[in-house]
Formats: C-alpha cells, structure tokens, sequence
C-alpha cells in the first residue's frame, strides 16, 4: 500500500516536462495590441459617441414613456450593448500614449496596457 505522501509524489507534475507546454509558449502577445492613433480607432470612437448620444436619447424616451419591447426594439438594443460589448473587448487590447516620453509614443506591452485598462 502507498503512502500519501508517495500518491502525493505521483500526482505532481515537473515543469520541464514537455506535456505541459503551452501552445502559446513564444508567442508575443503585444502583436495583438492595437495602435490607438490609427484611423480605425477614429473612425471607431466617432462611432461610439455618436451611438452613446442617440442611445441616451432612445433610452430616456423608452423609460419616460413606458414603451412595449417590441421584437425590433428588443433586437436592437441587445445589437447596441454587443456594440458597446466590442467597444470595451477593443479597449483591452489598445496601446496608450506615454505620457513620460518625448510626443507621447505608444506604450504596445500587453501586461502595461491591461494594467493600465484595470487601473482606469
């Protein structure tokens, strides 16, 4: 019969072993952070503030009046909160200006900008 401490020794697992490896092992994940001073991100934050106006609008009157969920109302407000979903999914992933460097160049480390994404 085995000690628990030798069932213990069994159910470890050694960190050179080659089954353990990630599939994301060299892979640099600052290639996914997107610059903030493309054109999409301007087109993308027009977008969104000009969605955030016309929504607090649609929104007030929903509220004020007591509409009916009709089926395209329904559908169109889970279409605006995916959009705003994208908008905040986009915001994790994009680089910021340094403020510390000379013309603010962007800071693209993953681990900066989530940290910077958490921090507000």
């Amino acid at each position: 019969m085995q000690s628990p401490r030798d069932i213990k020794d069994d159910l470890s697992v050694s960190s050179d072993d080659e089954d353990t490896k990630s599939c994301l092992d060299g892979f640099n994940m600052s290639s996914l952070v997107l610059d903030h001073r493309t054109g999409f991100y301007a087109v993308w934050s027009f977008f969104i503030n000009m969605l955030s106006i016309a929504t607090g609008f649609l929104y007030a009157h929903f509220a004020a009046y007591r509409h009916e969920d009709s089926f395209f109302s329904e559908r169109f407000m889970i279409g605006v909160e995916l959009i705003y979903f994208t908008d905040m999914c986009i915001h994790f992933v994009l680089s910021y200006p340094d403020p510390r460097g000379p013309f603010f160049p962007p800071i693209k480390n993953a681990e900066k900008c989530r940290k910077n994404y958490f921090s507000g």
